[in-house]
């Protein structure tokens, strides 16, 4: 599709010096009238009226962007005009009725602002906060103002990862705060069943709002480093729970129990150390036995005169021996060897088991630390 430029703002012959324009005799007629006046060449002052007459609607267009409403046009449905300052639109094919005041063939387009404000008066923040009212309208700052007051209400608790406050926030840290400075949050903690006394609040009750100083003052709850549990509310899993009190840690009860397995009636066996190959000494008594000698020649020639002087050797010539006796005493070796022990029974019975403890200081799972903060 071809797109064309704004044309300039010049009015074809708009400088003609008097008598070079003159208007043409009959435009339903056209140039046809010309072979009747002319002898059919136009006069320049016809050219220079029908060049003007055209630039001229252009213009009356471009400044106007619709065209004002004539009695005498036709107007096809969907038609745009303008009539009294106001813009219409054609709602059915019409000729002659004015927009003003036919309501069946025109209707209004193009609501200027002033407009808008006789039909529709802008909402306060109260009706937009309520959401009630049909005859406001709700600007962009209501509109905005209605969706972080619908989604962050006074007195509520939100988490996030951050270290900074937004505005409307205050860090949930048990601070003390003035009533008077934060009116809103002091009435939401008047109201919501968890404002107690200074005392009660610093000794187990840092979930709740307490009276501050009785007067001025007011604390906010104090969640740093707690886990949230929901208020059991009659439930009877989290028994006596008050809104807002505080749980010391705790594991539910419990045992170990831990044991040997039992030995049945038995008994032990036990051996000696092996002896090795050894003998036995045993004592013999003695014995004597009756014989008969004589004494040789060789044997006296062996003997020193100091033997043959003993009565015992001498014995008139002959040697002397005995008959062959034993003692008919023989001890055989033992041999290696070992002994059997016995040892008594146990019994049945089993063994003590010590299970050592382990952990830390709390109880806790794993868990991420974010920032908790209260609406004001």
């Amino acid at each position: 599709m071809t797109l064309y430029a704004r044309p300039d703002e010049h009015i074809f012959a708009e400088g003609a010096r008097p008598g070079e324009v003159q208007p043409f005799p009959d435009l339903s007629r056209g140039w046809g009238i010309a072979f009747e006046q002319t002898g059919g060449i136009p006069p320049m002052e016809w050219f220079n009226f029908m060049g003007k007459r055209a630039d001229e609607a252009i213009r009356y267009l471009m400044q106007r962007g619709l065209p004002e409403w004539s009695s005498t046009e036709n107007y096809p449905q969907g038609a745009y005009i303008q009539h009294a300052g106001q813009s219409y639109r054609a709602k059915v094919d019409n000729k002659g009725k004015a927009p003003s005041n036919s309501f069946t063939e025109w209707e209004e387009w193009g609501l200027t602002r002033a407009m808008l404000e006789q039909h529709f008066v802008p909402s306060s923040q109260e009706q937009a906060l309520a959401g009630t009212d049909h005859s406001t309208i709700m600007t962009p700052l209501r509109v905005s103002q209605a969706i972080v007051a619908s989604s962050n209400t006074v007195g509520q608790i939100v988490f996030v990862p951050s270290i900074q406050v937004p505005t409307g926030y205050l860090k949930c840290n048990g601070s003390l705060l003035s009533r008077s400075d934060y009116p809103a949050l002091w009435d939401y903690a008047q109201t919501s069943g968890a404002l107690i006394s200074e005392t009660d609040w610093h000794q187990r009750y840092q979930g709740c709002f307490s009276c501050g100083d009785g007067t001025t003052t007011f604390r906010t709850p104090d969640v740093r480093g707690e886990f949230i549990r929901c208020w059991d509310d009659g439930r009877d899993v989290d028994h006596g729970r008050a809104i807002g009190s505080a749980q010391e840690m705790q594991n539910a009860w419990h045992t170990h129990s831990a044991s040997a397995n039992a030995a049945d009636d038995h008994t032990h066996f036990a051996q000696t150390d092996t002896q090795g190959l050894h003998g036995h000494t045993v004592h013999d008594p003695g014995h004597k036995h009756g014989f008969s000698h004589a004494l040789t020649a060789n044997l006296v020639s062996n003997y020193s005169n100091r033997m043959l002087d003993d009565p015992l050797i001498r014995g008139e010539g002959h040697y002397q021996e005995t008959s062959t006796s034993g003692t008919g005493i023989w001890l055989s070796q033992a041999g290696s060897h070992s002994h059997n022990v016995s040892i008594d029974k146990a019994g049945s019975h089993s063994h003590t088991i010590t299970v050592n403890g382990e952990g830390g200081n709390e109880s806790r799972p794993r868990n991420i630390a974010w920032l908790a903060m209260i609406r004001y």
